[in-house]
């Protein structure tokens, strides 16, 4: 070994042995790119995915690489009783989870038996790097299933909802999030009545506090709306004060207002949810900010896609007419940069709208500028005819 004042050469794994993923790495820090203070905080790695590269401590040998390294952290979790031990072997098996290849090999060695042990101890280090491991698993397609037949670690996660623990708590909401994903998971997780945990902890956010935890409640609010989007979802949150969340819809941070009104167009899909969204006027609030969406350059595609789902019932569409809907549509319609995917949404909502002889006349006064407006995608073309169809329809 020929050691220098910066680093060290050592012997090497055979170059055979270095995957894509670890070679990119390598040639990200050979071009400064990666900070090794960062990156290679205490505690240690004992396992490492770049071996012909200089190590970072010169006074730490490695235990495996290549092939090894995952079999050889798991066997270790497996026996290791003391705290600095498991602290060091967890940080490198975090590392190396975000491999997806590395991370189906730990799958399959049954590494959350281990996490399993691990995270009913005490010592709220290896409990926070025990769910850092979850977190990067959960984004996993192989480990969503695998973490939710495991009682005890799924019991884990929701309890630290409510830990003291700021970081920990962060992880839960990320981990969930992340399980959240899969309509096979949110099958148990519904089971486990997540849905109530996570309105819970969103309105232990008060309204002072949302600026300081405006990160956190953006990734609960899209956990919620893909935990409602599954079977009869919505009826379960309505039940536990969803639409409570409508004060949301206001707050001023483009990204929490836009993370809430994805909620509301899941709820607008279901029919209870509609009748929700009439008698509470979360409809109305979304009108008034319609044109605000617009004018600071943001996509009315979700609003567009809620009013939509509720203009469905004809009871409701009567309401909307009655809001000046149209006007407010037509002017962001006119919009030259609006998408085709926003013109599709708000063509669809028109015509429901022009279902009733208020509609029609209302939506008959922008007539020639429907006919004249240029449409390049033949979709959007199809549901402009057919709005004006509607609209030229007689009884």
């Amino acid at each position: 070994m020929f050691k220098t004042a910066s680093s060290y050469l050592r012997q090497t794994a055979p170059t055979c042995s270095i995957v894509s993923w670890s070679l990119n790495r390598a040639v990200e820090r050979a071009m400064g790119q990666v900070k090794l203070g960062q990156e290679y905080s205490l505690p240690d790695f004992f396992a490492d995915t770049e071996p012909n590269q200089f190590a970072p401590w010169p006074t730490h040998e490695k235990l495996a690489f290549g092939k090894d390294m995952i079999p050889t952290l798991v066997r270790l979790l497996n026996v290791s009783r003391r705290e600095k031990p498991v602290l060091q072997l967890l940080r490198s098996l975090e590392h190396l989870l975000s491999d997806p290849e590395h991370c189906v090999v730990a799958l399959q060695l049954d590494v959350l038996k281990a996490l399993t042990s691990l995270i009913l101890q005490k010592s709220s280090a290896i409990q926070l790097w025990v769910m850092a491991c979850l977190r990067v698993i959960a984004g996993n397609p192989h480990g969503k299933m695998e973490i939710v037949k495991r009682s005890i670690i799924l019991t884990a996660i929701i309890n630290n909802f409510n830990a003291a623990d700021r970081d920990l708590r962060q992880m839960a909401y990320t981990i969930m999030h992340r399980l959240s994903e899969n309509w096979f998971v949110v099958d148990e997780l519904q089971k486990e009545d997540c849905i109530q945990l996570v309105l819970k902890s969103i309105f232990s956010i008060s309204s002072d506090d949302v600026v300081e935890n405006r990160k956190s409640l953006v990734c609960l609010l899209q956990t919620l709306g893909n935990l409602i989007d599954y079977k009869n979802g919505v009826l379960k949150a309505i039940r536990y004060d969803l639409f409570e969340l409508r004060w949301l819809l206001s707050c001023g941070m483009r990204d929490v207002e836009e993370a809430t009104l994805n909620v509301f167009v899941r709820v607008s899909k279901d029919e209870v949810g509609r009748l929700g969204i009439r008698y509470k006027h979360v409809g109305k609030m979304m009108l008034s900010h319609f044109y605000g969406v617009v004018d600071e350059g943001g996509d009315p595609t979700l609003v567009g896609t809620m009013l939509m789902f509720s203009t469905l019932p004809n009871n409701e569409r009567d309401d909307y007419n009655k809001m000046n809907t149209v006007s407010a549509v037509m002017e962001v319609f006119k919009e030259p940069t609006l998408s085709n995917v926003s013109r599709l949404v708000l063509l669809k909502l028109l015509t429901n709208l022009a279902e009733l002889p208020i509609g029609r006349s209302s939506i008959k006064n922008h007539l020639q500028f429907l006919i004249s407006v240029p449409i390049c995608d033949p979709i959007v073309q199809e549901s402009a005819e057919t709005l004006i169809k509607k609209i030229l329809w007689t009884p």
